[in-house]
């Protein structure tokens, strides 16, 4: 996104003035993943487009768990402690060929 950017590719003199310190494109804010692929191959997802809020789910799958030790580290006066929680965040609706969903996922 940053090349089209700084070609003003459908950049507005507004957001070229403001710099790419703002992280939009075309005017809808950008989101930079860190486990999206870094050198995807044809036919890859890239980039995700729309609105995450109408297609995201999260699910709680175990509560927050807190547990102690004094034994542990007893030669320090150290007291372990143990935090636990399990989660899972889904992106479902995302379309296909011919109908777009609320987030719409663009290929090579």
């Amino acid at each position: 996104m940053l090349p089209l950017m700084l070609s003003a590719g459908g950049v507005s003199a507004a957001e070229l003035s403001a710099g790419a310190s703002e992280q939009r494109f075309m005017g809808y804010p950008v989101y930079f993943n860190n486990s999206m692929r870094s050198a995807p191959t044809a036919g890859q997802v890239i980039a995700l487009f729309g609105n995450l809020r109408l297609s995201t789910h999260y699910g709680l799958r175990q509560q927050i768990a807190i547990r102690s030790s004094t034994d542990r580290y007893i030669e320090f006066d150290q007291t372990y402690l143990q935090g636990l929680c399990r989660f899972d965040i889904v992106t479902s609706d995302v379309g296909d060929a011919s109908t777009a969903g609320p987030v719409v996922g663009l290929t090579l």
